[in-house]
C-alpha cells in the first residue's frame, strides 16, 4: 500500500477514534442520557423492543445482546423489524395491559423519517414509551416521541452514515446499562469498568489500521468491478455486515445480501451465482456457533471468489491458505466490543475509493 492510502487510512481512524471516544464520554451514564429516560421509566418497562431501519436496525441488532446481558426485565427484549411492527404487529396485545410498557427503542439515521412516525403513533396508540434515538441534530418526529436522544451528527461529514451506526450502537449499550443500574442488575464498578474497556479497545486498534487498509485495497482489487456483495455473519456480527451492507448500496449502488453461517450454508439463495459474488464474513470465536464459522469459511476459500474474513481467532483455526484478517481479542464476556473494530475493515472492503 502507498504511503498516501496509509496516511489516508490513519487519517481516517483519528477521526473514528475521535468520535466514538467524545460519544462514549458525552453519553456514558451522563446527563444527556440519563434525562433521555427516567429512573421510572425504566422501572415500568416490562418489556423492551428495539427497532429501527437500515442503520438503525443493523444498531439494535449490534446492542442486542447487551440488553440481554444486563436489563432484568420481566418480558425481556426483542428485535422487530419495522416493517414488521408497523404492518404485521399485533397492536392489541402489545401493551401488556399495563401503562407505559413495552419500552420501544427507536434508532434513526435520519431527521425526517417516515416509518418512525408510523412506529410512534402506534406507540402512542398503545400507550406504550417511546425513545427516539436520533443521529442528527434535531427531528421532525420529536413532538409525538415520549423521549428523544440526539447524537448531533453533521450530515455534511464524509462519515456521516458510518458515524451514525456506531453512534448509535453506543448509545443504546449506554441505555442498556443505564437500565441496568437503575434495575439493580449491574454496579456501578460494571458501569465503570465496560466504560474504560470500551475506550481501551477502540485505542487498541490502532496498531492495526495500516492492516486493515492494505487488506480493504487488496479486496477491492479482486472485485473489480463486481458491485454483488455476499455477508456472512451471526449473532451481534450481523449487525455489523447489515450495517456496511447499507452504506455500500446507498454509497457505491452496490447490492447485498446477509446470511448467518447456518443459513449461508444450507439455505443459500445465491449458490447459482455463486463465483460472482464478494463475500464479507465476520467470524468470533466466542460465538457458539464458530464451529459451523469454520466450515463455512472453508467453503468460501474452496470457492475461490474475492473474499474478507474478519476474526479474532488464529489462523491454524481454519483450512490452510485461508486470509485472515485479525482484529483484536475483545475482553472475556464483551464479545460486542468487536463491533468496533469489525468495522473498520468491512465498511472500508465495499468503498473502492478507499
Amino acid at each position: 500500500m502507498n504511503k498516501e492510502r496509509e496516511k489516508d487510512a490513519i487519517a481516517l481512524f483519528n477521526d473514528y477514534e475521535d468520535f466514538c471516544r467524545g460519544c462514549i464520554e458525552e453519553l456514558w451514564m451522563k446527563d444527556r442520557l440519563i434525562d433521555s429516560l427516567s429512573m421510572q421509566e425504566c422501572f415500568d418497562a416490562r418489556k423492551i423492543i428495539l427497532s429501527g431501519n437500515g442503520l438503525g436496525h443493523a444498531a439494535a441488532v449490534s446492542a442486542f445482546p447487551v440488553f440481554q446481558a444486563n436489563c432484568d426485565i420481566f418480558f425481556g427484549t426483542e428485535i422487530m423489524d419495522q416493517a414488521e411492527f408497523n404492518y404485521f404487529n399485533n397492536v392489541e396485545a402489545m401493551g401488556i395491559g399495563e401503562p407505559r410498557t413495552p419500552l420501544v427503542l427507536l434508532a434513526s439515521e435520519s431527521e425526517d423519517d417516515k416509518d418512525c412516525e408510523e412506529t410512534l403513533k402506534i406507540v402512542n396508540k398503545v400507550g406504550a414509551n417511546s425513545l427516539l434515538i436520533c443521529a442528527g441534530k434535531s427531528s421532525k418526529q420529536e413532538a409525538i416521541a415520549n423521549n428523544v436522544l440526539y447524537l448531533g451528527l453533521d450530515k455534511e461529514d464524509r462519515l456521516y452514515m458510518a458515524k451514525a451506526f456506531l453512534g448509535m450502537v453506543i448509545a443504546l449499550c449506554a441505555l442498556a446499562y443505564r437500565i441496568g443500574r437503575v434495575r439493580g442488575t449491574v454496579s456501578e464498578l460494571d458501569v465503570r469498568a465496560v466504560k474504560e474497556g470500551m475506550l481501551s479497545y477502540i485505542a487498541s486498534i490502532r496498531d492495526h489500521i495500516s492492516e486493515y487498509a492494505e487488506a480493504a485495497e487488496d479486496f477491492a482489487a479482486m472485485c473489480g468491478d463486481n458491485s454483488c456483495f455476499d455477508y456472512i455473519a451471526d449473532a451481534e456480527a450481523k449487525g455489523t455486515a447489515e450495517a456496511c451492507g447499507v452504506i455500500g448500496a446507498r454509497k457505491q449502488g452496490y447490492r447485498f445480501t446477509v446470511n448467518d453461517s447456518e443459513e449461508w450454508c444450507h439455505v443459500n439463495y445465491w449458490m447459482e451465482d455463486r463465483f460472482n459474488l464478494c463475500t464479507i464474513m465476520l467470524g468470533f470465536k466466542d460465538q457458539p456457533s464458530f464451529s459451523r464459522i469454520i466450515e463455512t469459511m472453508g467453503c468460501v476459500h474452496k470457492l475461490e471468489r474475492p473474499y474478507l474474513f474478519v476474526t479474532d481467532a488464529e489462523p491454524e483455526e481454519f483450512l490452510e491458505g485461508t486470509r485472515c484478517l485479525r482484529i483484536p481479542e475483545p475482553p472475556k464476556g464483551k464479545r460486542w466490543f468487536s463491533t468496533f473494530a469489525s468495522f473498520i475493515p468491512a465498511v472500508l472492503a465495499v468503498d473502492k475509493r478507499s
